[in-house]
């Protein structure tokens, strides 16, 4: 199957959910997609689930200016970050462009075409794009 978007973003972490909502806000007229090789979005906050796992920097800094933290707790243990990426998820309704589970054969994407995109092939897909942002 082929497929074309204008910007790629590998990660589904903090920093490729926050490049997805500016880009919404900022660039409605481009298109995007985000594939992340785990099942789940949230990169640290999602690998590492064991107790006490917390965020070294108060969420008022380390949380997205378009969505400011709300909590009383400063310092956010792992669960309550997810649970802020969910919300931010959720009232943006761009999950419909998050593929998850994909491992990525990176240097197909070398192959530039004469059309200025280039081609990436994903499993048993190939994905052709403008620009590729990787966290």
């Amino acid at each position: 199957m082929d497929k074309q978007v204008d910007i790629l973003i590998i990660g589904a972490g903090i920093s490729g959910i926050g490049v997805a909502a500016h880009l919404s806000q900022n660039c409605p007229q481009r298109s995007f997609e985000i594939i992340e090789r785990r099942q789940s979005f949230g990169g640290t906050w999602d690998l590492f689930q064991y107790p006490g796992i917390r965020s070294d920097s108060d969420m008022s800094t380390f949380g997205y200016n378009f969505k400011p933290w709300k909590k009383t707790n400063v310092l956010a243990d792992g669960a309550s970050i997810k649970g802020y990426l969910a919300e931010v998820i959720q009232e943006k309704t761009y999950i419909q462009k998050f593929v998850f589970s994909i491992v990525c054969y990176l240097q197909i994407m070398i192959l530039k075409h004469v059309s200025g995109r280039y081609a990436l092939k994903m499993q048993n897909n190939r994905l052709k794009l403008g620009w590729l942002i990787l966290f």
